[in-house]
């Protein structure tokens, strides 16, 4: 199941993509030294870099996770010792 977070981090991604495809495919026309071969190949490589940069993203978040957890366990370790539940030897009740 898709996480709400998960969805919305992947929007400005796919944004990304579609701009960066468009402005090499309008580079590619609008520009006449370029050959069809030379615009095909542009065009396969962006989608390829917006693929790894998700990736990069991706494996970046898993990083902090993993840094979160690594705080945690260092603040849970400095933490004073709470005394003991039972004292022994056990002071005498006054009746």
């Amino acid at each position: 199941m898709l996480s709400f977070t998960f969805i919305l981090g992947q929007i400005p991604m796919t944004n990304l993509s579609s701009i960066l495809t468009a402005m090499m495919a309008l580079l590619a026309v609008l520009n006449k030294n370029i050959s069809a071969p030379l615009a095909g190949f542009a065009l396969a490589f962006s989608n390829t870099i917006i693929f790894d940069l998700l990736l990069l993203v991706r494996e970046l978040v898993s990083l902090e996770q993993a840094m979160v957890g690594l705080e945690r366990v260092k603040e849970y370790s400095d933490l004073s010792q709470e005394p003991p539940d039972f004292i022994e030897p056990r002071p005498e009740l006054d009746r």
